[in-house]
Parts: structure tokens; C-alpha cells; sequence
């Protein structure tokens, strides 16, 4: 999965092409008569429309791709960063508004399910292999990492202990004792998820450390 990732940290964005006549498709989307996505032979295309006579031209038009991007998003979830290119910008003067259409290769949909059948599987197995009662020691190595990996992703501030639990499905058992997370969040309650400490205020997450590189972090979504 980190070999696949790494296909998409670079966002490819071509030349921005900014219309001056109002194009077909901005009318068409303004009244509901074409879809947001467009799959057109080796590119999907989003569009998107935003802005009003009292934001800024330039922030109605970042706000449209925004908004463009975020579908994108919303079909692409477990990419980190996808390649998209911004085809057209087109500024309506009568309406005050900005029009966009992103585009991605449409390729990339394939690339997107094996990714995604690659990750089910991995969920799968990692699912059976917590649910060992023997196992290796080579097995016993995966779930301490599995699990100081899973203690990271929920690793959020705010979080309350019963929600960490409920997405984590581990018991957490509060220490009290000056620990990595003392010098760094104040506090000396923490919880050991394999090589990963979870650090508490009350039942509430303040950030974590790493054991291997007593690096404390925290996270906010």
C-alpha cells in the first residue's frame, strides 16, 4: 500500500485555461441539466460552481476548485494527494460567480480499486490475526505493530476514551506515572498500544509518543 501511495503525491496541474465567453456547460450545471462529474474518454471531469457578488472574484474562484476537489476527495478517499489538472476558470460577471472544471485521468480509477482491494484485504487480515490466541513470534511482532499503528490513526485531540476504544475495539488502561508524555502534554496518564503511548487528560486524548524515537505529536482533524 506505501509502494501504490507514493503513485500519487505529486498533483499534476496543467495550465489553467480562463475562459471569456460564458461555455456551454457553466449554464448547464447552473441549471441542474449536466452532472457535476463528466467521464469523458481517458479524463473524468469535475465541475463545480461558487462565489457571490460579496466574496472576491479570486475567492470565489479558489472556492470552486475547493469545492471540485472535494468530490474528487469524497471518490478517492484513502489517496493522501491525488493528480488532478484545473482544465478551466470562468468568472461569470452576471452572476458573480466562479466556474471550474478539474479534471483526473481516468486510469486512475482502475489504479483506485486495487489500492482499495489491496486495503480490504489488509483490514481482513489484520482483523484475523488480532483475533489469534496463538500465534508465532513473528506474529506476535505484526499485531505490536498493527496495534501501535492503530493507537496512531485515532491518536486524535479531543477524542474521548470510550470513542478510542469503540474505533480501536482495544481496553484502555490508564497509567499514572511521569512517562514521555509528561515533559511535553503536562501530564503523567497515559495508555501502551504497542509502541505507541496515548496520552490522557482525564478520559480525554491529548497527543501521543513513539517509544522507538520518544517523539511526542498531536493530531486534530
Amino acid at each position: 500500500m506505501k509502494v501504490l501511495s507514493l503513485l500519487f503525491l505529486f498533483v499534476a496541474c496543467a495550465h489553467q485555461k480562463v475562459e471569456t465567453d460564458r461555455p456551454h456547460w457553466v449554464s448547464a450545471v447552473r441549471n441542474g441539466e449536466q452532472a457535476l462529474k463528466v467521464p469523458q474518454g481517458p479524463k473524468n471531469y469535475y465541475r463545480r460552481i461558487a462565489g457571490s457578488k460579496l466574496i472576491s472574484k479570486q475567492t470565489s474562484c479558489e472556492l470552486a476548485v475547493i469545492k471540485a476537489e472535494e468530490d474528487i476527495k469524497k471518490e478517492y478517499p484513502l489517496l493522501p494527494v491525488i493528480p488532478f489538472s484545473v482544465e478551466v476558470l470562468f468568472y461569470d460577471e452576471e452572476y458573480q460567480d466562479c466556474a471550474v472544471t478539474l479534471s483526473v485521468n481516468s486510469d486512475l480509477s482502475k489504479q483506485y480499486e486495487e489500492l482499495k482491494l489491496t486495503h480490504e484485504n489488509s483490514l481482513k487480515y489484520r482483523q484475523e490475526l488480532l483475533a489469534k490466541t496463538d500465534v508465532t513470534a513473528e506474529e506476535a511482532a505484526q499485531i505490536l505493530n498493527i496495534r501501535s499503528e492503530m493507537a496512531k490513526d485515532y491518536a486524535l485531540t479531543g477524542l474521548t476514551k470510550v470513542e478510542f476504544e469503540k474505533y480501536t475495539k482495544e481496553v484502555v488502561v490508564i497509567n499514572e506515572a511521569a512517562n514521555l508524555c509528561s515533559p511535553v502534554f503536562k501530564t503523567n496518564s497515559y495508555s501502551i498500544h504497542g509502541t505507541t503511548h496515548i496520552c490522557w487528560v482525564g478520559e480525554t486524548i491529548k497527543g501521543y509518543c513513539t517509544v522507538r524515537d520518544s517523539v511526542c505529536w498531536n493530531r486534530t482533524p
